[in-house]
């Protein structure tokens, strides 16, 4: 009876590229049109910011077909916050999102004891996928001190 039930559900009717059209309606981290003196912020710091980013993750969890489609939809995945106590999560981000065009948000202003090495890590993985990246932002002081602070791809130093 479940079966019957579920199958004839308005939601199970939905290809799936009708359901993965509307899990991108969900919020995902996005680009505030806000600026502050003349310079726009592509990342403003908000309280609370991470519970609304993982709706998409949460949808992921619901069943075995949304899990399925929301894994491969790779626009679901091409918004990356590359947060060190969630490396596993950016990481992952990473590699769904594949080849899709990247808005990557690395904050420097997140400098937790014993984190810096994480966040050279990511800074480092973010740049190995320039080749796709429509956005590259970096908070805090990163710019004064890239060439000390991160290495390139290839194990260079940036100079």
């Amino acid at each position: 009876m479940a079966a019957a039930t579920r199958d004839a559900s308005p939601i199970s009717r939905l290809t799936d590229d009708d359901l993965s059209i509307i899990f991108l309606y969900f919020p995902v981290p996005v680009l505030p049109s806000e600026t502050m003196s003349g310079v726009q912020d592509l990342a403003p710091y908000e309280q609370n910011s991470d519970k609304d980013d993982k709706t998409w993750l949460h949808i992921s969890h619901v069943c075995r077909r949304w899990r399925s489609v929301s894994l491969s939809c790779l626009l679901i995945w091409s918004n990356i916050n590359m947060d060190p106590s969630r490396y596993d999560l950016a990481v992952a981000s990473l590699e769904r999102a594949k080849g899709a065009p990247l808005t990557t948000i690395i904050d420097w202003t997140m400098k937790r004891s014993g984190q810096l090495e994480v966040l050279r890590d990511l800074t480092s993985k973010a740049l190995w996928e320039l080749s796709h990246t429509r956005h590259l932002i970096f908070r805090g002081k990163i710019l004064e001190s890239a060439p000390q602070r991160v290495k390139t791809p290839n194990g260079s130093k940036i100079h």
